[in-house]
């Protein structure tokens, strides 16, 4: 059986680098497209990332896992909560 070729591999320049500018834009992709390659070409079009983190990359879960990401131990974090209900009726 042939290898199959990675997504990831394909994404970059066919669905980025078709826009001029990005400067300012956030990214979002699914798990299979968190790769270092991706979150080095964004900053450096002026873009920010925002994907997940799984199974498939496990020593970057392991390394984020060890990072205080509640928002009463780390500044950089600010939740806003509300107890309202909405009504959509």
């Amino acid at each position: 059986m042939r290898h199959k070729p990675h997504e990831a591999l394909h994404c970059r320049p066919a669905a980025l680098d078709i826009v001029a500018d990005i400067t300012g834009v956030i990214v979002t992709a699914d798990a299979l497209l968190t790769v270092a390659g991706h979150a080095r070409h964004l900053p450096s079009r002026g873009a920010f990332g925002l994907s997940p983190v799984k199974g498939n990359r496990p020593a970057l879960l392991s390394a984020l896992d060890t990072q205080h990401w509640d928002e009463t131990t780390n500044p950089h974090i600010s939740v806003h909560r509300t107890d309202e209900k909405t009504s959509t009726g």
